[in-house]
């Protein structure tokens, strides 16, 4: 019988900037999240698509806008993060040619535990998202019958590319 295995989580540090390599600095880590699902990384394509042809034949291609990570953040309404990322909002009338792309890295930690209990490996994840855009303008509601999300700001951003790497917390590679 196979045992189940067991996945504790931890720590979650989420980074933005507008450089490639914001991991790391203290000044762009995110602190005001919202309640919930705080922050959803999704990937709205396929890497690779393909065909299946006559003869059960497959014609395989890569696609670039498999690329593509989208970000949603829920976060503090009128926090430091929230200013910071109005700040980088394009508009119509800015000058696109100098507009700065934002940067993030999602980094997870986790704990991996066999059936007694006992944790036997640390696990990091982080997903590293390049070249973003703003894509929406921030998502806001007001409620007169009391709604927590009034205080909350969400924000949609889209990355051109993504890599993701799972290490154990010392650095070395899983297999």
């Amino acid at each position: 019988m196979a045992l189940n295995q067991v996945r504790v989580t931890g720590n979650d540090t989420i980074y933005l900037g507008s450089t490639e390599g914001v991991g790391g600095s203290s000044d762009n880590i995110v602190k005001s999240f919202a309640d919930g699902d705080y922050a959803r990384v999704t990937f709205p394509n396929d890497i690779m698509n393909f065909t299946i042809g006559k003869n059960r034949n497959m014609i395989a291609a890569y696609n670039a806008m498999g690329t593509l990570a989208e970000l949603e953040l829920r976060l503090l309404r009128g926090s430091y993060e929230d200013a910071w990322l109005n700040g980088r909002f394009p508009t119509i009338d800015d000058d696109q040619l100098s507009f700065k792309y934002i940067f993030a890295e999602i980094h997870k930690d986790l704990g991996k535990t066999d059936n007694s209990g006992s944790q036997t490996a640390k696990i990091s994840e982080t997903y590293v998202l390049n070249n973003g855009i703003i894509t929406k303008a921030p998502e806001i509601i007001s409620n007169v019958s009391g709604s927590t999300d009034q205080g909350v700001v969400i924000w949609q951003i889209r990355f051109a590319s993504f890599k993701r790497e799972v290490t154990g917390i010392d650095g070395t590679e899983l297999k």
